[in-house]
């Protein structure tokens, strides 16, 4: 039931015009370099990890991308404005394992954590490389716009 009341929380409202909140990330930091039952319930302001808790979506939109779009901005967040975490973690099922290798985690393997009868497996993704694709594509996008600037000086 609490899942259903937070999705019921994020269903968009009839009126298009009105900001509506469709997708959220929630997560802890901890000085620990894996998530673990403590890192889910305690925050430690100092921490170099940040542990994900929960990526969420409202249910009339799943599939449609924004989960992704979210957890990615929401790294990106996180590289750009605290620049000592090092590293995010997550746990997920097995079939979720997809959906964050295309937000940019990578595998670690099978989580020693124990909650349900489902095998959690840990996730990982470095803010180095957070921030080492965001330099990449403003440097792109700068050439672009150099480019671009060039051919209209040339006509």
């Amino acid at each position: 039931a609490r899942s259903d009341a937070r999705t019921a929380e994020l269903e968009p409202s009839s009126t298009p015009s009105e900001d509506v909140l469709v997708s959220y990330v929630c997560g802890t930091l901890t000085s620990g370099t894996t998530l673990t039952h403590e890192t889910m319930s305690e925050h430690d302001p100092a921490g170099t990890t940040l542990c994900v808790h929960s990526v969420v979506t409202c249910g009339s939109r799943r599939r449609e991308g924004i989960g992704t779009k979210t957890l990615r901005a929401y790294c990106r967040w996180v590289a750009t404005h605290y620049e000592d975490v090092e590293t995010i973690v997550l746990l997920c099922k097995k079939n979720l394992i997809g959906f964050y290798e295309g937000a940019g985690f990578k595998m670690v393997g099978e989580s020693s954590v124990v909650h349900g009868a489902d095998q959690w497996y840990d996730m990982r993704l470095k803010t180095a490389f957070v921030r080492a694709v965001m330099e990449s594509a403003a440097e792109d996008g700068e050439r672009q716009v150099s480019t671009r600037e060039a051919n209209d000086r040339s006509r």
